[in-house]
């Protein structure tokens, strides 16, 4: 079984994929003048992203299995980057239901992806 730093980790992993994507829209070249291109010896800009893999898909899948209000409190506590109280207040609830619903999310995400 995933232990809870693995799950952790791979809950921000999809939260990442999620909310930055893959980059598969950015273009080659200027999209203002078809003939520009950045030239030999130009310098790579790194957008930072993350390519979507089985894992994130998996991952997602899973989380798709969680009842609405795990799904939800999954989403806002990883995806939305609020501190707890802000959390509470979007979900709608106390900051210890926040930190108890991420808890049985993240042991049903590891029973099922462990699987």
């Amino acid at each position: 079984m995933l232990s809870d730093e693995q799950i952790d980790s791979r809950l921000k992993e999809w939260a990442t994929w999620v909310t930055v994507g893959d980059a598969s829209g950015y273009p080659a070249t200027n999209v203002l003048h078809e003939s520009w291109s950045p030239g030999r010896g130009a310098m790579q800009v790194s957008a930072g992203v993350c390519r979507a893999r089985d894992r994130e898909r998996a991952v997602g899948a899973a989380i798709k299995q969680l009842s609405a209000r795990l799904q939800d409190t999954v989403c806002v506590y990883y995806c939305k980057r609020l501190s707890v109280v802000e959390q509470a207040e979007v979900l709608g609830c106390g900051e210890s239901t926040v930190r108890a619903r991420v808890r049985e999310a993240r042991r049903l995400l590891g029973q099922w992806l462990s699987a």
